[in-house]
């Protein structure tokens, strides 16, 4: 880029700035129909307003009239040839349709239900806390990137009392709308793209850690349970914001293999303006990051906010139990998980890393199940046993996982094991059978596995 473009374009942000599509003089018309990144500029502004725009008409209270334009565009010509395509089975290169929402749906899931935030924490964020203890409610603006993949753009809005509601989108359409009701003890997700949708039932406490979560003050105690480094001052859009940062593996455990956080806050209101993660899967292959923005502390929210609506030709494809925490439903999970992926358990425990295996082996293995709504519910089961296994290295119990190179026909090798209270060993073998074992057999098997 030279110096002309860069004159060019800040014309074109001073235009944009002041409210114009475009810039009307006539040397910058002349340059953007011979150069073609500054077009690109203009039209990556063009986007920026956009996103922005419908936001802060959301977060104004216009929740319905925001899903009226976005469902009216849905619904056109180019919407419907879309799911025409959608819905033909097909390989081409991309995951299932089914496999595609199962991606987007199952870690927004985990990141509501997996997030551990108890724990107490020091002076130093004392004050912040202070501040921000009586919000029960907010609407922040999500940012999801997978490597390789656009990224997704989610407008949350959270409620202690009503609930959540979560609008995905990608490629500036609606994709998806995930709802959390309370009182139902019901997590919804419908999926516009193929006209599904997906319930799963919650429990007690599941829907008590939801309701904390959606008070400011768990939201700066997640930070504060495992160790953090300051990172200093930096701006964020016109903001001085004070930072930290976990790299503790510990607090994203069960998502992720690996994953690093920071929270900034807003030095002088002291309330949280940037929440950032970086979470690392499948050895390293897959990467996701998380990017909460634009808060809108106690906005009021209604109701009416938060109703659930299923159009009447949406098709059910997934009706899931909760979580279970034991090794019953951690070894179901496992087996579950082997029978879609023909013997495969995923290379670690972490949900991310199970998706995106799945993902790739589906792919390249060109399988297709006209049941394809069983197949989602036995991928979703694989979050009991990451849980599991996230709960028993939380508890320091010397737990250990081989699905890297243990299958469901290793019937004599280790797949997992973990220490129980009397100081013995339980071993969950690769064809799932169980046994309890001193320590010196551990180390005998798994030096031969």
């Amino acid at each position: 880029m030279n110096d002309y473009c860069v004159e060019i374009r800040d014309k074109i942000a001073a235009a944009m700035a002041g409210g114009a599509e475009d810039c009307k003089d006539e040397e910058v018309a002349d340059h953007l129909r011979t150069c073609p990144d500054c077009r690109a500029y203009r039209d990556a502004l063009a986007e920026d307003d956009r996103i922005l725009d419908a936001f802060a008409r959301a977060a104004n209270g216009a929740v319905s009239r925001l899903e009226t334009r976005v469902m009216q565009a849905i619904r056109t010509e180019d919407a419907r040839r879309t799911f025409q395509e959608a819905a033909r089975p097909r390989w081409t290169g991309k995951p299932l349709v089914w496999l595609a929402a199962a991606a987007v749906v199952v870690l927004a899931i985990a990141s509501m239900i997996l997030l551990d935030t108890s724990g107490t924490g020091s002076v130093v964020w004392a004050d912040v806390i202070a501040k921000v203890e009586d919000a029960d409610e907010y609407i922040c603006r999500r940012i999801e990137k997978r490597s390789g993949e656009p990224p997704l753009e989610m407008v949350e809005y959270r409620s202690a009392v009503h609930g959540l509601r979560q609008e995905i989108y990608q490629g500036g359409r609606l994709h998806a709308v995930q709802y959390i009701v309370p009182d139902e003890k019901m997590l919804y997700a419908l999926v516009h793209r193929d006209r599904t949708y997906m319930k799963m039932r919650l429990t007690d406490e599941q829907v008590a850690e939801y309701q904390r979560q959606s008070n400011a003050r768990e939201l700066v105690k997640s930070f504060r349970e495992h160790s953090y480094d300051e990172i200093g001052r930096r701006r964020i859009d016109g903001i001085m914001a004070e930072g930290i940062e976990i790299t503790d593996s510990r607090a994203w455990m069960g998502m992720f293999e690996d994953a690093e956080s920071r929270l900034w806050v807003d030095v002088e209101t002291q309330w949280p303006v940037l929440i950032e993660l970086e979470g690392v899967a499948s050895g390293g292959s897959v990467r996701k990051t998380y990017t909460l923005k634009d808060f809108q502390w106690n906005p009021l929210l209604a109701a009416e906010d938060f109703e659930v609506e299923i159009p009447d030709d949406y098709r059910l494809i997934a009706d899931l139990d909760p979580v279970t925490v034991d090794e019953e439903h951690a070894v179901a999970g496992l087996r579950s998980y082997a029978k879609l992926l023909d013997g495969r358990y995923p290379s670690s425990l972490s949900v991310a890393t199970a998706i995106a295996e799945a993902e790739e082996y589906i792919e390249k293995h060109a399988r297709y199940d006209e049941r394809a709504g069983r197949d989602l519910e036995a991928l979703f089961k694989i979050r009991d046993a990451c849980k599991f296994y996230a709960e028993l290295m939380d508890a320091g119990r010397d737990p250990a996982y081989h699905g890297d190179r243990v299958g469901a026909m290793d019937f004599d090798r280790v797949l997992m094991r973990w220490r129980q209270d009397d100081g013995l060993y339980r071993v969950i073998y690769g064809d799932l059978r169980a046994d309890t074992v001193d320590s010196l057999r551990v180390r005998e098997l798994e030096k031969h596995r």
